[in-house]
């Protein structure tokens, strides 16, 4: 909720080291056992961010704060204790707002125009859309309620949200430490867009170093990929069904041996020069194929 111009600590630049905790790891059953989370009311939110704006410089107006909870709900975790919390009317004690932005959204943060104080819903992901980054709009979590983050965390590792990157941009000398300790590090690149004032906690998977086919990328030379998808499971047979069968005319029940759902299927992308090996897990036999067809950046993409 603060804008995204407005300091109140040092424009350093801290060097990437590893946190005291990744925000990843944390067990939310044992230092989170005793909070409770559910969606705030729209009262209990704004006592609430009424309480943060006196220790959080540049907190959004209270109009612009509902309408980013009336376009997506899931955008506000309210936390307390549990022996605080009335079941019948059960009111927040602290909060973490986040802003699941979209591809553009993401690249308005980058450039430094996405304004914190009044956000431009065409930039937020609907509830239950995939985000191309989760952005920590505010956080609230005054005493023991700090361990709430692992509660945050387990919402950020299920559907949608699972694997998305998560952005900050401390406004408090508080919120820089947090960081820090966190495992979050400041400086990313966004769509070869360098952001120093933005920290990230990456969270996309590092793919093998022969995971390097990209589609649609554009890029000359090999590339190679493990086949995840029903549509890559489909290009590997219709490579194997142009060669195999139609070339080599072998049969099909000899193609196709019932062990194809537990291979691990690799495709190569050589320009104008397909190879597809598929790797028996039960028995590490293998076999390739070199597909040459002019029709590959079309089966391709």
């Amino acid at each position: 909720m603060a804008q995204s111009h407005k300091r109140s600590i040092q424009e350093n630049t801290f060097p990437a080291r590893p946190g005291k905790y990744r925000l990843d790891e944390l067990d939310a059953s044992r230092i989170a056992k005793h909070l409770a989370t559910f969606t705030p009311s729209e009262q209990n939110l704004a006592d609430l961010v009424a309480k943060a704006r006196l220790s959080i410089p540049g907190i959004a107006k209270m109009e612009a704060v509902f309408k980013v909870v009336r376009h997506n709900p899931g955008c506000i975790l309210g936390y307390a204790r549990k022996s605080k919390v009335d079941p019948l009317a059960p009111m927040a004690e602290g909060f973490v707002a986040f802003l699941p932005l979209n591809a553009l959204g993401l690249k308005m943060l980058a450039l430094g125009s996405f304004d914190g104080t009044a956000p431009d819903l065409r930039l937020i992901a609907g509830q239950g859309e995939r985000p191309a980054g989760i952005y920590l709009w505010c956080v609230y979590l005054p005493g023991p309620l700090s361990a709430a983050i692992a509660l945050m965390m387990e919402t950020f590792s299920s559907a949608p949200f699972s694997g998305v990157d998560i952005y900050a941009r401390p406004v408090t000398e508080e919120g820089r430490r947090f960081s820090v300790v966190a495992g979050m590090t400041q400086g990313v690149v966004i769509d070869d867009i360098q952001t120093p004032d933005l920290w990230v906690f990456p969270r996309t998977p590092k793919l093998p170093l022969y995971d390097s086919y990209v589609p649609n990328s554009g890029k000359k030379g090999v590339g190679i990929t493990v086949a995840r998808t029903f549509d890559d499971l489909m290009r590997v047979a219709a490579i194997r069904n142009a060669v195999y069968i139609g070339e080599q005319e072998c049969p099909y029940e000899e193609e196709y041996d019932g062990n194809d759902l537990s291979a691990t299927h690799l495709l190569n992308d050589l320009q104008q020069i397909v190879a597809l090996h598929a790797v028996l897990t039960h028995d590490l036999a293998g076999l390739a194929v070199l597909f040459i067809d002019q029709r590959q950046q079309q089966m391709f993409g």
